[in-house]
């Protein structure tokens, strides 16, 4: 049986915060299994760093691995 392949969705983000909860939800409730996603926060000054780390640790599981990684810039 071959195994099927994972997909990959990059978030790049710069403060939006009040959306990066809808954003991360809807990626997460696509139907294709393993999926990655990865949060590319820009510098970002209104808490959106901390929000999607937050979400990350409440959505992530074992077919769904979020990852957030925060530029200066």
């Amino acid at each position: 049986m071959r195994k099927k392949p994972k997909a990959s969705v990059v978030i790049p983000v710069l403060n939006r915060r009040t959306l990066i909860a809808r954003s991360l939800q809807s990626v997460a409730s696509q139907s294709w299994r393993p999926l990655e996603i990865i949060v590319a926060d820009n510098g970002s000054t209104d808490g959106t760093y901390e929000e999607a780390l937050s979400l990350a640790d409440f959505l992530s599981g074992e077919e769904i691995r979020i990852s957030v990684i925060r530029h200066s810039e």
